[in-house]
C-alpha cells in the first residue's frame, strides 16, 4: 500500500485526490516517513562511509603494525647480529691483548738479555783496556829492561874487550919478562 501511495503522490495529477483529511493525514504520514527513511538512509549512508573509512583506516592500521613488526623483527636480528660482532670483536680483541702480553715478556726478556749483554760487554771491555793498560806497562817494562840488558850487554863486551886487552897485556909482559 506504500508504494501504490508513493506512486499517488509521486504523480501531481493524482495528488489532488489527497485533499481530504484522512488522505492528508496518510499523506503527511507518508511524507514524515519518507523524511524518516531519507534521514535514516543518510544517516545508513554515513554510517556507511564511517564504516568504509574505518575499514580502511583499520586496512591502513593493520599494514603499520605489520611493517612496524617486520621492523622490529629487523632491529632485533640487526641487535643480535651486532651483539654477535661485538663477542666477535671482544674475543678478538683478547686475542689481541693477549699476543700484546705474550709480546711485552718477550721483549722484557730480550731486553734483560740486552742488558745482560751490555753489562758483559762492558766487563769485557774493562778487562780488555786493563790488560791493554797492563800490556803497555809491561811493554815499557820490557823496553826498559831490554834497554838495560842492552847496556849490560855493552858493558859485558866492553869488559871483555878490557880483559882480551889485559890479557894479552898480561901475555905481552911475561914474553918480555921471559
Amino acid at each position: 500500500m506504500e508504494s501504490a501511495l508513493e506512486k499517488a503522490l509521486a504523480n501531481p495529477g493524482l495528488g489532488v485526490l489527497l485533499l481530504d483529511d484522512s488522505n492528508r493525514s496518510l499523506a503527511e504520514d507518508v511524507e514524515q516517513l519518507r523524511q524518516e527513511v531519507a534521514k535514516l538512509d543518510q544517516e545508513w549512508k554515513g554510517e556507511q562511509e564511517s564504516h568504509r573509512h574505518n575499514t580502511q583506516r583499520m586496512a591502513e592500521m593493520t599494514q603499520m603494525l605489520q611493517d612496524i613488526q617486520a621492523l622490529v623483527v629487523a632491529l632485533t636480528r640487526d641487535i643480535d647480529t651486532e651483539g654477535e660482532q661485538e663477542r666477535t670483536a671482544t674475543s678478538e680483541t683478547e686475542g689481541i691483548l693477549r699476543q700484546c702480553r705474550k709480546q711485552n715478556t718477550e721483549l722484557a726478556s730480550l731486553q734483560e738479555a740486552s742488558e745482560s749483554l751490555e753489562a758483559r760487554a762492558a766487563q769485557s771491555r774493562r778487562e780488555a783496556d786493563e790488560l791493554e793498560k797492563n800490556l803497555t806497562d809491561d811493554s815499557g817494562l820490557l823496553k826498559e829492561l831490554l834497554d838495560h840488558l842492552s847496556e849490560a850487554e855493552k858493558d859485558n863486551l866492553l869488559l871483555l874487550q878490557y880483559s882480551a886487552e889485559d890479557a894479552s897485556k898480561i901475555k905481552v909482559r911475561k914474553v918480555l919478562q921471559e
